[in-house]
């Protein structure tokens, strides 16, 4: 999954800075970055975060508590499946 918690872990102890960060977490910096601004919007620290589980932190950190999934299964598959078939899309 994300190494969103990686990030957290790393980020207070861590003097380095984004790039530091990104490339021991082996992720791209824009994420990184990303990921800090959500930490820092939130004011998480490690500690608190431990005992999360990976979709409460990133419920709490995205503000948005569905998740991909949830947002998946309420598609409707008979819409998606004639805008494929029409002749533009083919």
């Amino acid at each position: 999954m994300k190494k969103i918690r990686e990030v957290v872990r790393m980020r207070p102890s861590c003097a380095a800075g984004v790039r530091q960060t990104a490339a021991a977490c082996k992720i791209g910096i824009g994420t990184a970055s990303d990921y800090v601004a959500m930490i820092e919007s939130v004011g998480l620290s490690w500690p608190s975060a431990a005992s999360l589980s990976e979709q409460e932190l990133m419920s709490l950190l995205s503000g948005k508590p569905e998740s991909l999934q949830a947002k998946a299964s309420t598609l409707d598959w008979s819409i998606v499946r004639a805008e494929l078939t029409r002749c533009a899309l083919r």
